[in-house]
């Protein structure tokens, strides 16, 4: 297509003014602060316009996404040891020798050898984890039977937001790119929470929106930015999810039809939308309306989240838009988790309310019966006193930084009576401790590298659908090779 006809803007109903950016906020009918990046239709229009078939051509249905939501951790939680247990080479219950574990927080009397571990969500806990403690208090029997996980035995960065462990700009890419907006945190930010995302993985386009109040959500749809979405004008009935099809369509337009398609005036080009069946006027009301968007007028989130807690509101406003699909992706940041020095009590406290965030999320999606993949990450580590006196549940206190006893882990829930979602092995281990209680750094390529750690989460997610094979595609390379299969646990889902 000549460049004559990229990014020509739209025009206003007069066909005097093009409706820019710049424009709607002059208008006011955006803020600069709360704008939310999203190409016209033109602009998409014209990007991807190329074949020989008119707008009204039929158009493919794109491949299933599944949600993602971030659990960060800031400070430098344990993850492995007194919660998700670790082993050696051979995966989660290949046991290190004895006293290996008071170092990551467990005595003696309570090592995995002689308290055997808790396999409720599938991934093996630790049988007193406090994580564990609020994961259960959250979830029904019939929510735990449909979730396993697995763990990422690997090192990070102590006490860093400059870890590249946030992969919500990669999973957006994958095929999660939201209706409304590309993905939701809780902090300012390019990566929406502590931990940075990878910088080859950033894509300023797909920034996320801060969410921190259930008023947020809300004010991710309103004149000024539908009328931004769609530059059709503050009043179109005009549903987003339908930008897909024209998207899609565009690939079987001649550059004829879409040079004639862009010269039509807007009222015409969004009736010819309209009579080609790619916007469902009917739908837009009720689907982008506050009472839709708002989590406190959701009665499934209601129920599951205590919105009088402003941090259970904040993250319940989180998972309804990420369940719902308005947004592709969250993350969910949780502060104080810098608990070494404050005694075993303050960390189980601190631990419980981590299990319990965990477990709301994937109770809510048992309830919409919508998949999710729950990513749970910190930035660096913590070490034990291994002289130290344990607590009633055999688990001793932490005192100090340790990145390099620094772990990640997922869990998946999958709807429907089948059960627990597919894995690849019994282990459900990538990586490896070693005697003494710390990352085996000759265990896996992700040992000592939190952005491959970041990509293996990747390939896991894209495993859920079948899609290993297209890691190149979307993190710029396999840095796996051959020892791919070795770096994943799941299977596919769907």
């Amino acid at each position: 297509m000549s460049d004559q006809y990229k990014n020509k803007p739209y025009y206003h109903e007069n066909h005097a003014k093009p409706v820019s950016r710049r424009q709607l906020v002059s208008q006011g009918f955006i803020s600069s602060a709360g704008y939310v990046a999203a190409p016209s239709i033109l602009a998409m229009l014209s990007r991807h316009a190329m074949g020989a078939e008119p707008v009204c051509a039929p158009v493919a249905s794109g491949a299933a996404a599944i949600p993602v939501i971030v659990i960060d951790l800031a400070g430098g939680a344990n993850l492995a040891g007194s919660n998700v247990v670790v082993g050696g080479q051979n995966g989660q219950l290949d046991f290190l020798p004895a006293g290996s574990y008071a170092t990551i927080g467990v005595s003696a009397a309570a090592e995995p050898q002689t308290v055997a571990p808790d396999t409720t969500f599938g991934l093996a806990f630790h049988a007193r984890s406090q994580m564990l403690v609020g994961m259960k208090a959250v979830t029904t029997p019939a929510t735990q039977a449909n979730i396993d996980g697995a763990l990422f035995a690997a090192t990070s960065g102590d006490d860093s937001r400059g870890n590249p462990l946030n992969p919500l700009y990669w999973v957006v890419k994958a095929g999660a790119p939201g209706e409304l907006v590309s993905f939701v945190g809780t902090s300012d930010g390019a990566s929406g929470g502590r931990s940075a995302a990878p910088a080859a993985s950033i894509d300023p386009s797909k920034s996320p929106s801060r969410i921190t109040t259930p008023a947020d959500t809300v004010g991710l749809v309103n004149p000024g930015k539908m009328a931004e979405i769609l530059a059709v004008g503050a009043n179109a009935d005009r549903g987003v999810a339908d930008v897909k099809k024209i998207l899609a369509a565009t690939k079987l337009m001649s550059d004829s039809k879409l040079k004639m398609f862009q010269q039509q005036d807007l009222p015409t080009q969004v009736q010819d939308l309209i009579k080609c069946g790619y916007i469902n006027s009917s739908d837009f009301l009720s689907k982008f309306s506050a009472t839709a968007l708002n989590p406190s007028a959701d009665p499934l989130v209601t129920s599951t989240f205590t919105m009088t807690n402003a941090d259970q509101a904040r993250a319940a406003s989180i998972a309804k838009l990420v369940l719902d699909g308005y947004a592709g992706a969250g993350v969910i940041e949780m502060g104080g988790y810098d608990y070494h020095g404050q005694g075993r009590a303050t960390q189980n406290t601190k631990d419980q309310a981590a299990g319990q965030m965990i477990g709301r999320v994937l109770e809510l999606a048992a309830k919409k019966q919508k998949p999710v993949m729950v990513y749970v990450y910190t930035d660096g580590g913590v070490s034990a006193n291994a002289g130290g006196a344990a607590d009633a549940n055999g688990l001793l206190a932490f005192t100090s930084d340790s990145g390099e006893r620094s772990s990640t882990f997922a869990l998946v829930y999958k709807p429907g009576a089948a059960g627990r979602p597919a894995m690849r092995g019994t282990k459900r281990q990538i990586g490896a401790f070693k005697a003494g209680g710390s990352v085996d750094g000759t265990a896996a390529k992700i040992s000592n590298a939190p952005e491959l750690t970041t990509k293996a989460f990747i390939a896991n997610y894209l495993a859920l659908t079948g899609r290993e094979g297209d890691l190149a595609k979307i993190v710029g390379d396999n840095p796996f090779g051959s020892e791919l299969e070795k770096h994943l646990a799941f299977a596919k889902i769907m």
